[in-house]
């Protein structure tokens, strides 16, 4: 058998399932087991293409059919390879399966392409007809102008990107001293993350996750909550270059400015602690401001801890209830008062049912308020 088998821009076009076993009775990986041997696969994608900038969905008026957003030609793209042509688009999988079959990831890394028209004008070109051809025959079947999408892309020429892994497997026995072994293990080394491009386009983007400082905790997430009103406001595009938030750690030095990711409400479970950090905060269910991502590096001191027996996805509304709760103080509301409370937004709704809960409260007291009124349009 080979020392060393090389599979460059290779191992995501099969299905793992078939691509190992097939690998393995190929070159007899396993019949000295005594002999290690690794496998090396560069340039692996990691399931995600995009242009910067994006573009979003046109009406020409040369044409009945609309060009699709970027992120949505992406999408169909994405759904054709997996579908049509049969590819893997997760690392992951192909980790879990070499794994089943006695390998040992020993290590991976990133390997993104950034491809711009004006230094690889040849590459450039090779992957719009890629782009087009997998994509094209689904997007003119959803009515879409799929020749149109192609041409705006060779007029703005946008940069692409294309994110990729490195992986390097072990069979059999050998040195070893600090393996990636298991699915759960390597999920635990990635992250995803959701961006904001651009005016009503996002997408989602592998990351490495950061090392974690002594005081550092590794959170993976269970929910994060949208807002509706400041993130409806990036989302639309609706804001000016400011920091996202200089009242939240973290974010006082970060700029609103595309790409972008956002979000202030995540909650999930503490899975790994910095040294000095104690090992007690381990499985526990944490809330903190983080944008939407799948894990999130943050401080100790940044973290609150979630009581026994809220369950996460309502520790989430944690801030939007203290918001709430601080404007019904703020009123300062007197038994026998009427109240109304105008929009039946997510901070309205929360007023409008604590005012309920106190109104029911008070009731059983012997006090009340006169009557509560919600108003929304």
């Amino acid at each position: 058998a080979p020392d060393l088998i090389v599979g460059c821009c290779f191992a995501d076009l099969f299905d793992p399932a078939v691509l190992v076993p097939s690998l393995i009775r190929k070159f007899a990986l396993l019949e000295d087991a005594n002999t290690p041997n690794l496998v090396y696969f560069p340039i692996t994608f990691a399931g995600t293409t995009q242009f910067l900038p994006p573009k979003p969905f046109e009406t020409p008026e040369v044409s009945v059919r609309k060009i699709p957003s970027d992120t949505l030609s992406f999408q169909v793209y994405s759904k054709s390879l997996t579908e049509e042509m049969k590819h893997n688009l997760d690392p992951l999988y192909l980790t879990d399966v070499m794994a089943e079959h006695g390998a040992t990831l020993l290590t991976r890394g990133p390997s993104c392409w950034v491809i711009d028209p004006s230094d690889s004008p040849t590459l450039y070109e090779m992957m719009l007809y890629f782009f087009g051809s997998t994509a094209g025959p689904s997007l003119l079947e959803a009515g879409l102008d799929a020749a149109g999408w192609i041409r705006r892309i060779r007029e703005s020429k946008p940069t692409i990107r294309v994110s990729n892994v490195d992986l390097l497997f072990q069979i059999g026995s050998g040195p070893n001293e600090s393996p990636i072994d298991t699915y759960e293990d390597l999920r635990s080394h990635t992250l995803q993350e959701i961006q904001f491009t651009a005016p009503e386009e996002v997408t989602t983007i592998g990351k490495e996750i950061p090392e974690l400082g002594p005081n550092d905790v590794l959170i993976e997430s269970s929910y994060s909550l949208i807002s509706s009103g400041t993130e409806l406001k990036v989302f639309k595009g609706q804001f000016d270059d400011a920091a996202l938030d200089v009242n939240i750690k973290g974010m006082e030095d970060e700029r609103m400015a595309y790409p972008l990711a956002y979000g202030y409400c995540l909650c999930g479970k503490i899975v790994k602690c910095g040294t000095n950090v104690s090992g007690d905060h381990l499985g526990k269910l944490a809330f903190t401001f983080a944008a939407h991502s799948t894990h999130v590096v943050t401080s100790v001191d940044a973290i609150q801890l979630v009581p026994p027996g809220i369950p996460a996805e309502d520790a989430i509304f944690m801030p939007s209830v203290e918001t709430a709760l601080s404007l019904v103080h703020d009123a300062h509301l007197r038994m026998g008062e009427n109240v109304a409370v105008f929009g039946q937004g997510l901070i309205g709704l929360l007023v409008t049912a604590i005012l309920h809960l106190n109104h029911h409260s008070s009731t059983r007291s012997g006090g009340s308020y006169g009557t509560i009124t919600a108003f929304d349009t």
